[in-house]
């Protein structure tokens, strides 16, 4: 497992509060889906981290940056993830206030609307 991530999330993440509304991914409009990525024993990587996601290997996505925009929104939420590499992670990147705080706040973003 990497552990490292960037200083900030970049600007396409998606758990930043000015991303693009629904844009996640296979999960697209499916914020519940996405969101269970943060129960998972490793972190998810960056987006941008991954050149070809049709076509990732597991050593690829294990050795690719982690998502600042994911551990900033856990730190906002008062979230420690179980992996304690990935909660010394999170110390590293604080809290930001341009990331969405709570589960409910991402998921209003990021649903499907009528």
């Amino acid at each position: 497992m990497a552990d490292k991530c960037n200083d900030k999330p970049c600007n396409q993440c998606p758990y930043r509060k000015e991303s693009l509304p629904g844009f996640l991914g296979d999960a697209n409009y499916q914020p519940e889906l996405f969101l269970q990525q943060l129960d998972m024993k490793e972190m998810h990587p960056c987006h941008l981290a991954i050149k070809d996601w049709e076509n990732y290997t597991k050593e690829e996505l294990l050795a690719a940056n982690k998502c600042t925009g994911a551990l900033q929104f856990m730190n906002n939420s008062l979230r420690i993830h179980r992996n304690p590499k990935i909660a010394a992670l999170q110390k590293t990147v604080g809290k930001n206030e341009k990331v969405f705080q709570w589960k409910s706040e991402f998921i209003e973003h990021h649903k499907e609307r009528d």
